[in-house]
């Protein structure tokens, strides 16, 4: 049987089917195309706009939702600057040293400020705000004698 499945790398968005093994799959069913089939993928790596990735062989959408947990795009990088006298100054106005042995030809750097805070999950967040919330608001709002007692 000649083989009709394209075997070069990478192809269609970086899909290796030799290098993974697919190809022997593929040969020894060739009828298995995933059709009905659902699949989970957990990666950092996924490109959901892989030209591979864009529809199924019987023409359905193929990636049906996307949750992108790596955190990437946290942080606004769009305002750029040069250094001056081996230094840039941040977002928040500090004074950053640029190491002498990086290699950046152009000199502008892409910067960006995000608080630690806003990359809290959210039980993280509710605790902080409980906890700040005890140690702020609790003790000045207490009476200072309680039922003839010193506190």
């Amino acid at each position: 049987m000649a083989c009709s499945i394209d075997t070069d790398f990478p192809t269609h968005g970086l899909l290796p089917k030799k290098e993974t093994g697919a190809i022997n799959f593929l040969t020894k069913y060739p009828d298995f195309n995933g059709d009905g089939v659902t699949i989970a993928i957990l990666d950092t790596g996924v490109d959901p706009a892989a030209k591979g990735l864009q529809e199924t062989p019987n023409g359905e959408t193929k990636v049906i939702d996307l949750y992108d947990a790596s955190g990437s795009g946290d942080v606004d990088t769009s305002t750029v600057v040069e250094a001056k006298d081996g230094e840039i100054t941040g977002l928040s106005g500090r004074k950053l040293k640029i190491p002498g042995d990086w290699n950046n030809p152009s000199g502008k750097y892409h910067i960006g400020i995000k608080s630690a805070y806003s990359l809290c999950p959210r039980p993280l967040k509710s605790r902080l705000k409980d906890e700040r919330k005890k140690q702020l608001w609790t003790p000045p709002t207490q009476p200072t004698c309680i039922s003839g007692y010193e506190r």
